[in-house]
């Protein structure tokens, strides 16, 4: 098996399958032969810390409780500023986790490193919590996206809302913001900068996609 780049990255929102997808190429790779390693790359937090923090204080951020679990809910549209703030810190955060976490290990060792989760579902993120879905026609993607991306395969899970909710009931307890989410990553489909796979289907079909799209 002769891959097309060595940084594979799967998009999706929550019970698209994207984890289960990630963990079958890892079993797929390691048995031909490959070192892999598998990053979650979504909340790259450092210098965000401190704006976090304000939120917190503030109330743009909330930590209500689901079940046994307490979840973050950020409101940063609440205060454009803080959103602009929180936009720019977390992807300056997102470019330092890629350079430790990617970059390096690439430049230095054979590895392939598969993202479950990545830049374009940072900049989801912003897009809810900021309520600003137009985020990938902007400036900061774009540089983001050239430092960041200008090798990796990128692909994107696209699984109908029926089916997830039927996996992931649960997932509308803990994203109050799932039908939007899951708007913008449908629009994100059509932006042509990611290979689509379709998990509408059994599993091992979708898996045949990802396999195809990832082989020269």
């Amino acid at each position: 098996m002769k891959l097309k780049g060595r940084l594979i990255c799967f998009v999706g929102i929550d019970g698209s399958g994207k984890s289960t997808l990630a963990g079958m190429l890892y079993d797929e790779l390691t048995s031909k032969g490959y070192s892999v390693d598998v990053k979650w790359l979504r909340m790259n937090y450092f210098f965000t810390k401190p704006v976090l923090l304000f939120c917190r204080i503030t109330g743009l951020t909330r930590r209500p409780s689901v079940g046994t679990k307490k979840i973050s809910v950020h409101e940063f549209y609440r205060c454009p500023p803080i959103a602009w703030a929180v936009r720019w810190l977390h992807s300056l955060d997102t470019f330092l986790h890629y350079i430790f976490k990617i970059y390096l290990p690439l430049l230095f060792t054979k590895k392939v490193i598969i993202c479950d989760r990545f830049l374009h579902d940072v900049f989801v993120d912003f897009a809810i919590e900021g309520r600003r879905e137009r985020v990938f026609d902007t400036i900061l993607f774009k540089v983001c996206k050239n430092l960041m991306l200008s090798k990796a395969i990128c692909l994107l899970i696209l699984t109908p809302e029926k089916d997830i909710l039927k996996r992931r009931p649960d997932v509308l307890l803990y994203d109050k913001d799932f039908a939007r989410r899951f708007r913008v990553f449908n629009e994100l489909s059509k932006s042509g900068d990611l290979q689509i796979i379709h998990n509408t289907e059994d599993l091992n079909f979708a898996f045949q996609q990802v396999l195809a799209s990832i082989q020269k």
